[in-house]
C-alpha cells in the first residue's frame, strides 16, 4: 500500500446512491459500490495524506482505514495499485463480486461487479454500459471534452484546460478552434527576463 495513497481520477465515473457511492471503471468495465466509510476514505486519498492522517481527519480507527485502503487497492481505485494491477483478469475480479443490487443494500465496505457488455446485451438486461449506446453527446464546442456517464446515460461536458505552461503566451479557448496560445508583447516581464517572440529570455 502506498504511504500516501492517491485516488484514481482517470477512467472512473461516480454516482451517489443514497449513503453509498457507485464508481464505474471504464477500463476494467466494472462497477464498485463503496460504503459511506470507504467513500470518505477514498475522497481523502489525494496523494498528500498518510493513512494515519486520513484516520485522524475522519475520526476513524486506523485499522478501519487500512481495510478500506486495501479494498480500494484491490478494486483498482488507487493510482499506484492500479498501475501494478492493470493486468488483473476479469475471472479473478469476478471471484470477489456480488450483484450490484445487493451491494447497494448491504455493502460493508466495497462490493464490485464486472459488467461485460456482450453478456448484458444477450440477457436483455440494461446495465451501465448500455445506457450510452448509440448516444451522441457532441455539443459542437471545441472547448469541452464530450462524454457519457454509463451509470445514468447523461451526457458530460468537461471544460478543456488550455495551459501551455508558458508565461509568454495568453491561453484561451475558441469554441470552434479549441486552445489558442497568443504571444504577449515583446518585453513583457517573465521570471528573470522578458518575453521575446513568445519565449522567456533571461536578462543577462
Amino acid at each position: 500500500m502506498a504511504d500516501r495513497p492517491r485516488a484514481r481520477s482517470t477512467g472512473v465515473l461516480t454516482e451517489q446512491v443514497g449513503d453509498e457511492l457507485v464508481v464505474y471503471d471504464s477500463v476494467s468495465r466494472s462497477a464498485h459500490c463503496l460504503s459511506a466509510d470507504a467513500a470518505s476514505v477514498w475522497s481523502l486519498c489525494d496523494g498528500e495524506r498518510s493513512p494515519a492522517g486520513i484516520a485522524g481527519e475522519l475520526g476513524m480507527a486506523g485499522e478501519s482505514v487500512d481495510t478500506a485502503l486495501r479494498e480500494l487497492g484491490d478494486a483498482g481505485l488507487l493510482e499506484s495499485v492500479f498501475r501494478q494491477q492493470q493486468g488483473i483478469s476479469r475471472r479473478d475480479a469476478a471471484k470477489r463480486l456480488a450483484t450490484i443490487g445487493a451491494a447497494a443494500v448491504s455493502a460493508p465496505l466495497i462490493y464490485s461487479v464486472v459488467i461485460p457488455a456482450a453478456a448484458a446485451a444477450m440477457s436483455g438486461t440494461s446495465g451501465p454500459t448500455d445506457l450510452c449506446a448509440g448516444k451522441n453527446c457532441d455539443d459542437h464546442n471545441a472547448c469541452t471534452i464530450d462524454g457519457c456517464n454509463p451509470l445514468n446515460g447523461q451526457c458530460t461536458h468537461t471544460p478543456v484546460v488550455c495551459d501551455d505552461n508558458n508565461l509568454c503566451t495568453i491561453d484561451t479557448c475558441d469554441v470552434t478552434k479549441g486552445c489558442v496560445f497568443t504571444r504577449v508583447a515583446n518585453g513583457t516581464p517573465c521570471q528573470d527576463g522578458t518575453c521575446q517572440g513568445g519565449v522567456c529570455v533571461k536578462t543577462p
